[in-house]
């Protein structure tokens, strides 16, 4: 990984944004940041003193560091220290364009101005001896035949694009490479369940999306496909379905209402007939308490389908993870029957009535029911334990 102030321009934005003028980077040693925070806020024309001649010192110093780094590593000779040159170059050549903007400066009666180099001879060949060493480089890592290798060729590969859209046989390389430095992982199913699953039910637990379980270096497959030397084995068993009895709870209780019967005569205390003030005998109405018994009943029955997943390494014919997936389905029904007078039901009786019992669902339709929520918990498992797949 490059060291961060190599990329010069991400630092002078960063520098912008944080506390302190031009001056203040001087003095730090930050030259870079420095001339950024001089230069803009003399393109602002502000023409503060102190950033002309923050500008004038920081800047041969930025460059006699960067310089002074390059030299080193030419001196190392490291081959893999190319990019990094090419990068401090770039580096030299954008400060250097960006303080053109604004010199040369008029200060005090005399002119301001600094030395310019010609940098993209020495990019030019820092980039082309940095392509060819990871060129080199990726084409003898492949030549090791394992992913590890195979990995690291692709991002070697994958620098050269950043220096050439099209360098020898790159991008054949790097199909080939990321080929074989990727895991493919094959996932199948069977039953070890007392019940019979057809192929047809088995086959849709696992029509699954795999895009989102596929990663830079992980591909799965759900089709067996003879051209690919599967490495892992991801073996989804049914070991569990076990369905509940159908069964039926009753209860119950008794609504009551009380209604008009009638009339009746109003007795005195002796038991005779009252009358009134015409001399008309007095009446009254009658009423009487109605029952009617709501007898509910509830269905029920239920499943679940347990599964067993093992993360098989193929190399090593060993087992290297499990996980496991289930899904439940429940039956529920609920039905209301009166028995009585159904007058004396309330309103939220009359509605419950109406609901009547129906057929417990078959294994078969409760099966059915409950394939999605298990083709989901399969997914599922597999994509908490991808970390089983190296």
């Amino acid at each position: 990984m490059l060291m961060k102030r190599i990329y010069y321009i991400l630092i002078a934005i960063l520098g912008l944004n944080s506390c302190g003028g031009s001056k203040k980077a001087l003095d730090i040693g930050d030259y870079n940041t420095a001339v950024y925070k001089a230069v803009k806020a003399l393109q602002r024309k502000e023409t503060k003193e102190k950033d002309i001649l923050t500008l004038q010192e920081a800047y041969p110093k930025a460059v006699e560091r960067d310089m002074k780094e390059i030299n080193q590593l030419k001196l190392e000779g490291a081959p893999e220290s190319w990019e990094r040159i090419y990068y401090i170059y770039k580096a030299l050549d954008d400060r250097q364009e960006l303080v053109k903007t604004v010199a040369p400066i008029q200060f005090e009666g005399r002119e301001i101005d600094f030395e310019y180099a010609d940098y993209q001879k020495n990019m030019v060949e820092a980039k082309q001896r940095a392509a060819n060493f990871y060129y080199t480089n990726a084409k003898e890592l492949m030549k090791n035949d394992n992913q590890t290798s195979n990995r690291k060729a692709y991002e070697q590969l994958k620098k050269i694009k950043k220096f050439y859209a099209t360098y020898e046989d790159v991008e054949q390389l790097m199909e080939e490479a990321k080929f074989l430095g990727t895991s493919h992982a094959l996932i199948s199913i069977k039953n070890e369940a007392e019940y019979n699953f057809d192929r047809a039910y088995l086959a849709e637990l696992l029509n699954f999306g795999i895009a989102d379980l596929n990663s830079d270096w992980k591909n799965f497959y759900t089709n067996f496909n003879e051209n690919i030397n599967y490495d892992y084995d991801i073996i989804v068993s049914l070991t569990n379905t076990n369905f509940t009895e159908a069964i039926r709870e009753r209860s119950e209780y008794v609504d009551k209402k009380v209604i008009k019967d009638g009339w009746e005569y109003v007795l005195d205390e002796r038991g005779n007939v009252k009358k009134d003030s015409a001399g008309n005998d007095m009446k009254k109405e009658k009423f009487k308490t109605i029952e009617c018994k709501v007898i509910k009943e509830i269905q029920k029955k239920s499943l679940i389908v347990v599964a067993n997943i093992q993360y098989i390494d193929k190399v090593t014919n060993q087992v290297v993870g499990n996980s496991r997936a289930e899904a439940t389905e429940n039956f529920v029904h609920e039905s209301v029957s009166a028995q009585g007078n159904t007058e004396a039901l309330t309103d939220a009786s009359k509605e419950a009535i109406k609901r009547n019992p129906i057929p417990f669902p078959s294994n078969e339709e409760m099966l059915n029911s409950v394939k999605i929520n298990l083709r989901n918990s399969i997914k599922n498992s597999i994509k908490s334990n991808l970390n089983f797949i190296k």
